[in-house]
Order: structure tokens, then C-alpha cells, then sequence
């Protein structure tokens, strides 16, 4: 099964698809039963699992350090509570 990113805002969402405006146009992302939601919140780094969580890290270019992190996503392996 290939897997894809697809990056834009929601249009319209179903039981089994949701339709997605992208800078390519509209895509329908086809969703099923097993299919895992996640959300994003605050959270602080005595939360963040050795092991068991990834961290997906946002940055920007910076002359003196070669970037800088502006932002850390917490990816629990646990999934949604």
C-alpha cells in the first residue's frame, strides 16, 4: 500500500472519504474503519514517553546555528486516549 501526505484544507467530510483543497486542486482522501485520527495539543516535555513516542521537529534556516526549532510534534505510539 503506497502512502501519501496530503496537505490543504478540509472541504467536506463523509463516512468514507474526506475532500481536501490542495495547491493542486481538490483530492478525496478515501477513509475506512480502521483508519486512526489524531489531534494535536499543548502538552510539555515531562509528557514525552523515552521509547515509546516519536517527535516530528519544525525549523527554520538560522546563519549562527543552521536552524532553529520553532516547533516539536509529539507522536504517542499509544495513539488518541
Amino acid at each position: 500500500m503506497q502512502k501519501a501526505t496530503v496537505r490543504g484544507e478540509v472541504l467536506q467530510i463523509s463516512s468514507d472519504r474526506i475532500t481536501v483543497s490542495t495547491r493542486e486542486g481538490t483530492r478525496i482522501v478515501r477513509i475506512g474503519p480502521a483508519t486512526i485520527f489524531e489531534t494535536l495539543g499543548t502538552t510539555t516535555p515531562l509528557h514525552v514517553e523515552v521509547g515509546a513516542d516519536w517527535l516530528n521537529v519544525g525549523a527554520i534556516p538560522h546563519p549562527q546555528t543552521l536552524f532553529v526549532i520553532n516547533g516539536l510534534v509529539v507522536i504517542s505510539e499509544a495513539g488518541p486516549p
